[in-house]
This record gives structure tokens, C-alpha cells and sequence, in this order.
């Protein structure tokens, strides 16, 4: 059984005092699943709010800058820089969200665990196509949207929008099969 308290005894005695002051919902965890969902999200928070800093001080030079090139593209520079972390950031948070979901309630020393794993990661996948084909039929009625009647470009954003309602049916067609095969299964 895992808690915060014992992970930071183990680590050293002098932390675990450390949960008198933390907030009570961190001590009560007790699995590590939870502790590192706990520390991964304190840090992931952290680290966001040192970018955001980063870019308001960036800002403010820009604004303080008085004309001067060099202040203005190195202001632009850690902008840039600062808002592709933050993305990568974000993306690092889904990525661990999508591993909670693929590992949710599998455990692989019995067929069925190994059969749940195989559940999920189809779901997991579907998800992901269902998503993707999502933001394709924005990007194929914007590019409609935008074609100023050039038949070329209606007809690459037609295209667009076809297949993305083609990745939409296939993560339905996904889930579907999952749900039958699961149903002869058990």
C-alpha cells in the first residue's frame, strides 16, 4: 500500500513531516498511481506557470522595447519559445491522460487483463481517429469557406470532409466491433 506519507518516509524520514503542512487530499492518497498523478500534475503546474510568467515578462519587454529591433525580436524569440514549451506541456498531459485510459482496470497476469489492455488500446485509438477526423471536417469547411469559388480548392476541401467523415464512421465502426467481439467473448 502506497501513500504519500511512506513514499516520502522511504525517501527520507525528515519529508514525511511534510504532510502536516501539505494539503490533507495529497497525504490521503494510497496508491502510486494516484502520488504520481499528484506530483506529475503539481509539476506540470509549476512548470506552466513559470511559461506564463515568462511570456508576461516577454510581453512587457516587447512594450518596452522603445523601437529597438534586437529587445523586440529576442522578446519575440522567448514568446515563440515559451508558447511552443506550453503546447509541448499540454501534450505531455494528454499523453499521460491517454496511458491512464489504455492501462484502466487491466491486469496482464490473466487473459482477461490482456484482453481488457487490447479493449482499450482500440478505444484508446478510436478516440484518437474520432478526434483527428473531427478537426478535419473544421479544416475542410474553413478551406470551403475560404476557397473564393476556385473549383481546385472546393474541391480539395469536398475531399477533405469526405474522408474525415470516413475516419468518423471508421472510430464508430471501431467501437462497434469492440463491442461484439467483447459480447461473444464473455
Amino acid at each position: 500500500m502506497y501513500s504519500l506519507i511512506n513514499v516520502l518516509h522511504n525517501f527520507s524520514p525528515r519529508l514525511a513531516v511534510t504532510c502536516g503542512v501539505l494539503p490533507q487530499t495529497w497525504c490521503d492518497q494510497t496508491d502510486f498511481n494516484s502520488v504520481i498523478g499528484l506530483i506529475a500534475n503539481w509539476i506540470i503546474g509549476l512548470i506552466g506557470a513559470v511559461l506564463a510568467i515568462v511570456i508576461l515578462v516577454s510581453a512587457i519587454q516587447m512594450v518596452t522595447s522603445a523601437g529597438s529591433p534586437d529587445r523586440i525580436k529576442s522578446a519575440k524569440d522567448r514568446i515563440y519559445q515559451a508558447m511552443i514549451s506550453l503546447g509541448l506541456l499540454i501534450s505531455f498531459r494528454v499523453i499521460l491522460s491517454l496511458f491512464g485510459i489504455l492501462f484502466n482496470g487491466v491486469n496482464t497476469s490473466e487473459l482477461s487483463g490482456v484482453n481488457q489492455l487490447l479493449t482499450n488500446a482500440a478505444l484508446l485509438l478510436s478516440y484518437i481517429v474520432g478526434a483527428l477526423a473531427v478537426i478535419f471536417v473544421i479544416i475542410g469547411g474553413i478551406q470551403y469557406i475560404t476557397s473564393g469559388g476556385s473549383s481546385d480548392r472546393i474541391s480539395s476541401a469536398k475531399k477533405t470532409i469526405v474522408y474525415a467523415i470516413g475516419g468518423v464512421l471508421l472510430a464508430l465502426s471501431i467501437n462497434a466491433i469492440i463491442a461484439l467481439i467483447n459480447m461473444f467473448l464473455t
